[in-house]
C-alpha cells in the first residue's frame, strides 16, 4: 500500500482520531509507503487516542508545518518494527517538534529495528517524545539535524530505555549532538555506541536535570 504526495491539516496522508465521534482501538500498518506527503501538523500521519502497529512502513521526504514531519503520536501504546524514517523535514522554528517523529502522552512506545536517517527539524531531528514511555532497541539514528536542541532525539519528562541502537553523525546547532535529555526524566542507555556526532553543548547527550544509567555504551 502507498500514500503518495497527499495533503491537509492534521495527517498529510492518514488521521486516525478516536474522540471525533468515532472510536477506533486500534491501527495496524504493513509494508505501507508514505512518501512526499504535507500537512500543517503530522506530515503523513496524525494519531489520537489509538493503539498502533507499525511494521516495515517506510515514511520518506514528508513534511510538517508543526508538530512532526511524518508522525504525531498521541496514541494509548505504539509499536514500530522494522520501520524507516527517510528525509522528513519538520518544524523550522518550533519546540517540542521533530522531523520523523513527535510522541506525546503515549503509555508504551516501543520502536525496534528501524531507521531515522536524514531528518531534520527545529527540536529533535528525528525523534521527539514528550511526557512517555519509551522502548528504542537495536535501532539506528543517523545523518539526522536538529536547528535548536537534539539532533537525533529529544526527550522531555519520559522513561526511556536504550538498547543496542547507533546514533552516528547527528547534529544539533544547541545542545545533544545525538540525545538531549530534558528535565524530570529517566533514561537508561546499554549496549549503545555514539559516534561522530557534534553540537555547541554535548557533542553526543546532553543532560539536563535528569537521571541517567548508561552501561556499555
Amino acid at each position: 500500500c502507498q500514500f503518495l504526495m497527499n495533503t491537509g491539516t492534521n495527517g498529510g496522508a492518514l488521521a486516525i482520531n478516536s474522540t471525533d465521534g468515532m472510536i477506533v482501538k486500534q491501527f495496524t500498518s504493513r509494508g505501507t509507503d508514505f512518501v512526499g506527503n504535507s500537512a500543517l501538523y503530522g506530515g503523513a500521519m496524525y494519531t489520537s487516542g489509538v493503539n498502533v502497529d507499525l511494521e516495515a512502513t517506510d515514511f520518506i521526504l514528508n513534511d510538517a508545518a508543526y508538530g512532526s514531519g511524518a508522525i504525531v503520536l498521541e496514541a494509548n501504546d505504539a509499536v514500530l518494527d522494522g520501520c524507516a524514517f527517510q528525509g522528513n523535514h519538520g518544524p523550522t522554528d518550533i519546540d517540542s517538534a521533530a522531523g520523523g517523529m513527535a510522541v506525546m502522552n503515549v503509555d508504551q512506545l516501543t520502536i525496534t529495528a528501524s531507521l531515522f536517517d536524514q531528518n531534520a527539524s527545529s527540536h529533535a531531528g528525528a525523534l521527539y517524545v514528550g511526557n512517555s514511555n519509551v522502548d528504542l532497541v537495536d535501532t539506528s539514528f543517523k545523518n539526522n539535524y536538529s536547528g535548536g536542541t537534539g539532533g537525533a532525539v529529544a526527550v522531555d519528562e519520559c522513561f526511556v530505555s536504550v538498547d543496542g541502537c547507533t546514533f552516528t553523525n547527528n547534529v544539533a546547532e544547541s545542545n545533544g549532538g545525538a540525545m538531549d535529555i530534558m528535565p524530570v526524566s529517566v533514561i537508561d542507555v546499554t549496549r549503545t555506541a555514539f559516534l561522530a556526532n557534534a553540537a555547541g553543548e554535548g557533542g553526543a547527550v546532553d543532560i539536563n536535570d535528569a537521571d541517567v544509567s548508561m552501561t556499555n555504551v
